[in-house]
């Protein structure tokens, strides 16, 4: 966690806000800009829905293998127009959504998720994560492993939307939420 950072949103200007430019182009320009629709999917528009409380948000839920079918929900989603703000999950949707949230895009998110799952589908990987089953047959250590290579360095607040995932604490029997960190 960045103890500097409490909550910010990522934007992408266009190249037009850094441009140099008397005052007569810069009317001129703005005159053309004004008389086209805004776009929905900007992250100008995303952060005016943001500050008046008209966020969008998805959030995917578990499923295992069966969760990557997340992906085929957030690209119904784009055909048909609807912006996402911000990215929630659980289980294989955490996973989906934190791909999403980084790539913004279905046709990336879907090649990624499918790399994943290739690497993730290995028989030799799988043996060498046995272990005793007194609570499962499993370490883990395969799966962390697999996403960390996925996300590398990144934490939840470098993803280009805003995203939470949603955790069980078993000891304290409660759900936690995540918005920050690894």
């Amino acid at each position: 966690m960045r103890s500097w950072c409490s909550g910010h949103l990522h934007l992408r200007c266009p190249r037009r806000v850094f441009s140099r430019r008397s005052p007569s182009k810069l009317r001129e320009v703005y005159e053309k800009v004004f008389e086209k629709t805004a776009d929905r999917h900007s992250d100008f528009s995303r952060l005016a829905r943001v500050l008046t409380g008209n966020s969008i948000a998805v959030v995917l839920g578990g499923g295992g293998a069966r969760g990557c079918s997340h992906v085929g929900v957030i690209k119904a989603m784009e055909e048909a127009g609807i912006p996402i703000d911000i990215v929630g999950g659980t289980s294989i949707g955490s996973f989906i959504g934190a791909l999403y949230a980084e790539e913004r895009s279905a046709v990336r998110t879907k090649q990624r998720a499918r790399e994943w799952s290739k690497a993730m589908n290995s028989v030799f990987k799988t043996i060498l994560d046995l272990t005793y089953p007194i609570t499962s047959m499993f370490t883990g250590a395969a799966f962390n492993t697999s996403i960390s290579k996925v996300f590398q360095d990144k934490q939840a607040e470098d993803l280009w939307l805003p995203y939470f995932n949603v955790t069980t604490d078993i000891t304290a029997s409660a759900m936690r939420v995540h918005q920050d960190g690894e």
